[in-house]
């Protein structure tokens, strides 16, 4: 981290506080690093995490508007993804045949498509990662080796209200089936919504 976060000050000209707190994101890959610091991952980590902090605390229809929220940010960077890359296009559009163009409407769609996908799982891993760091302080381990360090106050908190630590198996399993349903194309959102929902009753 402390490298990480010395190449972010040096190549970026970033203060030493937002520096360590990509660096933290980043778990030791350079090139998360710097893609924190051109795409709204922290903001996101941000939603999901404030969705596992409350958990119980929340009623259905607040956990949902939550949930939708997030949904909402990820489908949004989706369209102005794809709305860049026709726009990027507008040139070759206007001596493209019908087919090219058809060609070049799907090629946007599959980048933005892929940029969903990859934002889907961003916040399965922070999911992960919060129920990783509740075993971590369910078993009293170092809490430096906790991955949401900016969140070890809640982390600490929520654990006490755990009879046990989670069954990272099982938190895992439900993660990986959610993740397959979205790429089956089922509603980010719906997936997330009911994974969420299972890994409460753990």
């Amino acid at each position: 981290e402390e490298v990480i976060a010395a190449l972010m000050q040096q190549d970026a000209s970033l203060q030493a506080d937002r520096a360590q707190h990509i660096a933290m994101l980043a778990q030791g890959s350079l090139e998360k690093a710097f893609s924190l610091l051109h795409h709204d991952d922290d903001e996101k980590r941000k939603l999901v995490l404030e969705i596992l902090v409350n958990g119980s605390a929340w009623s259905y229809n607040e956990m949902s508007q939550a949930i939708q929220s997030l949904d909402k940010t990820m489908e949004k960077a989706k369209t102005t993804l794809k709305d860049s890359l026709l726009k990027e296009y507008e040139e070759i559009f206007e001596e493209a045949t019908a087919l090219q163009k058809e060609a070049l409407n799907k090629e946007a769609e599959g980048h933005a498509a892929m940029l969903y996908l990859s934002e889907a799982s961003a916040v399965f891993e922070n999911t992960l990662s919060w129920y990783r760091d509740l075993s971590l302080i369910k078993h009293d381990g170092d809490v430096r080796l906790l991955f949401n360090k900016d969140y070890e106050k809640q982390l600490v908190e929520h654990s006490k209200k755990m009879s046990k630590a989670p069954n990272l198996m099982k938190v895992q399993e439900y993660i990986s089936d959610a993740s397959c349903a979205v790429q089956r194309s089922i509603k980010f959102g719906t997936c997330l919504e009911q994974l969420l929902l299972k890994l409460e009753v753990l």
